[in-house]
């Protein structure tokens, strides 16, 4: 994994290299929206777009609302007719309805009254007769190991997917989709460099203390040729009005 220098780049070494996850999402993605053709779209926290194309080949206008602005060229490169706002979800104010509304690996961001908030906030955005996809990591097959001896120093607001679930449902048809995908590393020091910063931990040692813990996760990777395949899963939650 080659040093990082900025926070995008940062992000995008450690969730969307090595991993055949954003592939397998734009597929489900692509057989979900399949016949679909609306007038508007909105793909909050897109990052650098690798699943927005599904959506936005579906729409006459695509809004795009990234808070990273790194990410503002190469979303202008790939979606030239879309508008690209470079903010917070929750400092976003419109009184346009969204056909399509994504939202993929975003909720993590927000945290007890700001999640209710944010939540609403999706809902109210959408149009009648509207989709909204949420996207989530399916954490507990990770965070179980380390809850018990760490879990007071998590830097990241870990969403209890059927609290989510059960919000959506009050509003309207609600499905689960779950996917499976692959994470590979070069090596044990890659490893522990995602376990760290998916953790959000702000001390290595912390994480190099659960040693028992990790000895138990690394003897469930995966050995294949010259890398290690960590197996995750994630879900997408499909709200219909």
């Amino acid at each position: 994994m080659k040093q990082a220098n900025s926070l995008s780049e940062k992000l995008y070494n450690l969730f969307y290299v090595e991993t055949n996850e954003k592939d397998i999402l734009t597929k489900k993605l692509v057989q979900l929206l399949a016949g679909k053709n609306v007038s508007k779209a909105l793909d909050v926290g897109p990052g650098p777009g690798l699943i927005t194309e599904p959506v936005y080949k579906r729409c006459q206008e695509l809004t795009l609302i990234e808070p990273l602005a790194e990410y503002t060229q190469v979303l202008q490169e790939k979606f030239p007719s879309s508008t690209i706002l470079t903010q917070s979800f929750l400092d976003f104010s419109t009184d346009e309805k969204f056909d399509i509304i994504l939202c993929s690996h975003v909720l993590y961001y927000f945290n007890g009254p700001s999640l209710k908030l944010a939540l609403d906030k999706l809902i109210n955005l959408l149009s009648t007769s509207g989709i909204l996809i949420i996207i989530l990591l399916d954490c507990d097959y990770l965070l179980q190991y380390f809850k018990p001896t760490v879990g007071h120093l998590f830097g990241v607001n870990f969403i209890n997917i059927n609290t989510v679930f059960h919000f959506l449902s009050k509003l309207g048809r609600t499905e689960f989709v779950e996917y499976f995908f692959e994470k590979s590393f070069r090596n044990n020091d890659s490893f522990l460099d995602y376990l760290f910063h998916f953790l959000s931990l702000k001390n290595k040692d912390d994480l190099l203390s659960c040693q028992k813990e990790l000895n138990k996760l690394s003897s469930l990777l995966i050995k294949e040729e010259d890398r290690y395949i960590l197996q995750q899963h994630g879900k997408l939650l499909i709200l219909t009005k």
